[in-house]
């Protein structure tokens, strides 16, 4: 049956109130146009729905089953409408965000902590996980919107990326373990020693990579890992000199655990970008923290 979903509208009512005049109030119509709709409803469903004495009305007993799910579906379509009021007031809802862990920690974590404080009834699920792969969480929608190094020989065409600061990665050591005198070392140099980097499918490797081959400098890393915090212990431990950002060693350098290798060459930047699926518009929660990180 192919029914006019008004006509389960003006049935609710009429069932709700067991009455076709206060359905025709609370619906701004006329009984006579209730009493008309109630009649081509029961002509399409070939039954009975209300058992008409005087001006008195009652449910037959397919009227009674009929309303059993009519009732759940404006139940639950009710609940919709006020789940979608408690999202735009921001009282309900949750956001899915991609980012790895050195971003999290060093330009989302201030934000996420005030955003919780702001909206403590939004729920946060955060997917660390390199940059190359977060963007494919937005291209999925398996993420809202995602934070990421930005390769610039990349093209981003499924995505729209939105640059919000710029990082820099240097090369650290642990002064228990080595020396270095003041003067400006060569990138080729640094082959003297043990390097420790990130894997290769990380933007931050992919961009320095891309770097030393315009250069035509080649540089042998011999220890390659997934996180930022392993190879800082790494250095740390003195196992060799760490290619890593600034942000995430600032603090071991101010207190002298690290320190940093002045290197000829410029090393370029690296910009830390937004990234969201063009094809599909953010929640009112997802806008409301991304302004929040604009501003800190």
């Amino acid at each position: 049956m192919n029914i006019n979903l008004e006509f389960y509208k003006v049935f609710y009512y009429c069932a709700k109130n067991l009455s076709f005049s206060k359905a025709a109030e609370e619906l701004f119509v006329t009984q006579s146009s209730v009493s008309q709709t109630i009649k081509k409803l029961e002509g399409q469903m070939e039954v009975i729905l209300f058992h008409r004495t005087g001006k008195s009305i009652s449910l037959t007993k397919e009227g009674a089953l009929l309303f059993t799910y009519i009732e759940k579906a404006f139940n639950i379509i009710k609940s919709g409408e006020q789940n979608i009021e408690n999202m735009k007031s921001l009282d309900k809802g949750e956001i899915h965000i991609g980012a790895s862990d050195t971003l999290t920690k060093y330009y989302l974590m201030a934000g996420i902590k005030k955003f919780y404080s702001l909206y403590p009834k939004i729920k946060i699920h955060l997917t660390n996980r390199s940059s190359p792969e977060n963007v494919k969480m937005v291209e999925n929608n398996s993420a809202d919107f995602s934070i990421i190094n930005i390769n610039p020989d990349l093209n981003y065409k499924n995505v729209s990326i939105e640059k919000l600061w710029t990082s820099k990665n240097i090369f650290v050591y642990s002064p228990k373990a080595y020396t270095f005198d003041d003067k400006a070392i060569t990138l080729s140099e640094l082959n003297q020693y043990p390097l420790i980097t990130l894997e290769e499918n990380s933007t931050s490797r992919q961009v320095i990579t891309a770097y030393l081959k315009a250069k035509k400098v080649y540089l042998n890393f011999d220890f390659e890992f997934g996180t930022t915090s392993l190879i800082i212990e790494m250095a740390l431990a003195g196992i060799g000199v760490a290619y890593v950002s600034k942000d995430a060693v600032a603090d071991l350098i101010n207190k002298k655990m690290l320190q940093t290798i002045n290197i000829v060459e410029s090393i370029p930047p690296i910009d830390i970008g937004l990234v969201i699926n063009k094809d599909f518009p953010l929640s009112l929660a997802s806008h409301k923290f991304i302004d929040l990180i604009k501003t800190l």
